[in-house]
């Protein structure tokens, strides 16, 4: 008999288990309940499906690189004027860069014959005659031209050029239709300039792969003069398989392209120097 209290005593009755797991398992659904809906702020969704929350998580490489490609085209055009909401004013928005920095890399670096000011009106400037000039020399075609304009996305200004460049590559056609995004960036006193475009060749082989960007840094050194520091680089949104000698490619061509700038730009400069002095003279006699 007194075994047998004993083993009451220490099993309960069918209910009291029953009642104990039930209890158990109210706590756990309550605790899982109320974790879930903590994280993801919604009480509706499915208890334990974490599938949306994991692939909330991960942002696919390639959606971010369109929308960066998207960036760049909207915000260098004009159109693109969206009101501004009041509540946005005292926000400060977090400046996108224009150019990918992990994939430049320096290829000129010298003293040049001007100042930086005078760098940006005779060449960059919305009344400037030097990309006409410099397409021209290249025998490139149906250039066109947009007007320098902020954006929220960037500091500085913005603008959009479009043409039919030569290729000088034999697994290239002869010419393709180039799309370029320019942004320019000038300091306060005048004395430092950035400008980077980002090209899009459109025609070429894999030319949906990548993108070649660039970054011209500008600063004034001296009463007439500056210096000039000249970075590029590739970027690709993607892999293939001809990427290493595109980007050789690229580079060399690119290399070519600043000596004939520079070349046209000193041409451009010195003319205007001359054009600036004869009016000078002659609005003094």
């Amino acid at each position: 008999m007194i075994i047998e209290t004993r083993i009451d005593f220490l099993l309960p009755s069918w209910w009291e288990v029953e009642v104990s797991v039930a209890a158990s398992f109210f706590v756990i659904a309550a605790y899982w309940f109320f974790t879930y809906d903590g994280h993801t702020g919604s009480g509706d969704r499915s208890l334990f499906d974490n599938s949306s929350v994991v692939s909330g998580d991960r942002v696919d490489d390639r959606e971010k690189e369109q929308q960066h490609s998207e960036l760049h085209a909207s915000s260098s055009s004009l159109n693109n004027k969206k009101p501004v909401k009041v509540l946005e004013e005292s926000v400060q928005k977090k400046q996108e860069p224009f150019v990918q920095e992990d994939v430049l890399t320096g290829i000129y670096n010298d003293a040049f014959a001007s100042t930086t000011q005078q760098f940006f009106d005779v060449l960059l400037s919305d009344g400037s005659s030097f990309t006409n000039v410099y397409r021209s020399v290249r025998k490139d075609t149906n250039l066109n031209i947009g007007q320098w304009h902020s954006v929220d996305e960037y500091t500085g200004k913005v603008r959009e050029i479009t043409f039919r460049c030569l290729c000088n590559s034999p697994m290239c056609p002869p010419d393709t239709a180039m799309t370029e995004w320019q942004h320019a960036l000038l300091s306060a006193d005048k004395k430092s300039l950035v400008f980077e475009t980002v090209q899009h060749a459109h025609d070429v082989p894999f030319g949906s792969y990548f993108k070649v960007h660039c970054r011209w840094t500008v600063v004034t050194t001296f009463e007439s003069s500056c210096t000039i520091d000249v970075k590029v680089g590739v970027h690709f949104k993607k892999w293939c398989v001809m990427k290493s000698k595109i980007k050789s490619g690229a580079i060399s061509e690119y290399k070519k392209e600043v000596e004939l700038m520079l070349e046209v730009a000193r041409s451009c400069i010195n003319s205007n120097t001359v054009i600036d002095e004869t009016t000078h003279v002659v609005s003094s006699v």
